[in-house]
């Protein structure tokens, strides 16, 4: 199954296809492989006033947001008037190495979460190249 993966210690997004697998946990190997992953940058574009506005209701109060922005998983998550595109890169980097099957620590992992429709899409052919 294709998931994004925030990792603890570094400033890290994964999207992979991700498998637990059983090991004894004494043995301290590594319990999770991850199949073609790819690191995910962020690249936020700043969306021009007047831009195909549709109104939203938040509460008691009407707000006009940019028909590119919404709310969650898709475009403009970070901050209102701001939509995010995707930069895609292999992990670990191909001038580490041409493994497309990594193992890692589960304890390294901050959360699992699954990728939005748009983020997917883009993974999907990005890994087909």
């Amino acid at each position: 199954m294709t998931q994004c993966l925030i990792l603890k210690d570094q400033d890290l997004i994964l999207i992979s296809k991700v498998e637990q697998v059983e090991t004894d946990p004494i043995s301290g190997e590594p319990d999770c492989k991850l199949t073609d992953p790819v690191r995910v940058y962020f690249l936020l574009e700043e969306i021009p006033h007047g831009k195909h506005t549709k109104d939203h209701t938040h509460g008691d109060e009407k707000e006009k947001h940019s028909k590119d922005h919404t709310h969650g998983d898709e475009k403009g998550k970070y901050s209102q008037g701001h939509r995010s595109e995707f930069v895609l890169e292999r992990w670990p980097e191909f001038d580490v190495t041409d493994q497309k099957v990594v193992m890692l620590h589960s304890d390294a992992i901050l959360t699992i979460v699954e990728p939005s429709k748009r983020l997917l899409k883009v993974y999907e052919d990005f890994i087909k190249e």
